[in-house]
């Protein structure tokens, strides 16, 4: 099944890691990537489509509405980026404060970071 314009634009249920258990084992044994601000963490699933998860706690962004700034701008680019990023699991963990940052700032960031998965995840 070929995705529709449709089905790349939206954010759907099969391309969410969503339990605990697929976090883990992003976690356990997913290459690590990033900077010391965003943390990408990939690990290879074994299906024609990338998933995402996200873990973006109180710690680092204080306020709702950041997080789900932070967390919109991720989405989006990953959607973008998930024909690319074929037959992965992928964690972002937030690891500083990003508020400050624009959100074409936090686009070119998250691009340099789907670069590095494209580049080193390929043999995961």
């Amino acid at each position: 099944m070929t995705p529709t314009t449709s089905d790349v634009s939206r954010f759907t249920r099969q391309q969410r890691l969503t339990q605990a258990n697929e976090f883990t084992t992003v976690f356990n044994h997913g290459l690590r990537l990033g900077d010391r601000q965003l943390q990408l963490l990939c690990w290879s699933n074994n299906r024609v489509e990338a998933r995402l998860g996200l873990v973006i706690g109180k710690k680092y962004l204080r306020r709702a509405v950041d997080r789900n700034r932070l967390k919109r701008q991720i989405r989006e680019s990953f959607r973008g980026q998930q024909t690319r990023l074929k037959g992965l699991d992928i964690v972002v963990v937030l690891r500083a404060d990003l508020a400050a940052k624009t959100n074409a700032q936090l686009r070119q960031q998250l691009q340099q970071g789907w670069e590095q998965v494209v580049q080193r995840c390929a043999t995961c």
